[in-house]
């Protein structure tokens, strides 16, 4: 093996070890990272550019990187957040009862089938029953996390 392949390999080994070790920053971390490998090649081009024959000193290139990324992530939020709230708006006016005698027609007829072949000890209803019971259940954990 080439001997850059094996510095990578261990460096990605530490660096994974550190993270399980130092958990509660490992996070923050990572991000550090992420951001630096972004804004790196946009500040450096940036400190090579001449404005008027001047160069930008290299913090000045670095917070106007930093000015960038955050004008593009304010872009992409001012973007994409009306429609997220279309989308939640339309969920939470859907008729959830219509939308479950719906499901329950076609689900019936497999109960039915599945009960008069005797393949199933339960009684009517168990599908949609169980498929209730956990979106539910789904449902909760997703407003929990969120």
């Amino acid at each position: 093996m080439n001997k850059g392949v094996i510095q990578i390999i261990i460096g990605i080994v530490i660096f994974l070890l550190l993270g399980a070790v130092f958990s509660n920053i490992y996070a923050y971390f990572a991000i550090s990272i992420v951001l630096m490998a972004i804004l790196k090649p946009v500040a450096g081009f940036l400190s090579k550019v001449q404005f008027f024959r001047i160069r930008l000193p290299r913090f000045v290139s670095v917070l106007l990187s930093f000015l960038l990324l955050g004008i593009i992530v304010m872009l992409f939020i001012l973007l994409f957040l009306p429609l997220i709230s279309d989308q939640i708006k339309v969920i939470s006016e859907l008729n959830y009862s219509t939308i479950s005698e719906r499901l329950g027609r076609p689900l019936y007829a497999i109960e039915d089938f599945l009960i008069k072949n005797e393949l199933t000890e339960e009684g009517s209803g168990f599908i949609l029953d169980i498929l209730t019971m956990n979106l539910g259940a789904w449902f909760y954990k997703l407003m929990l996390v969120t």
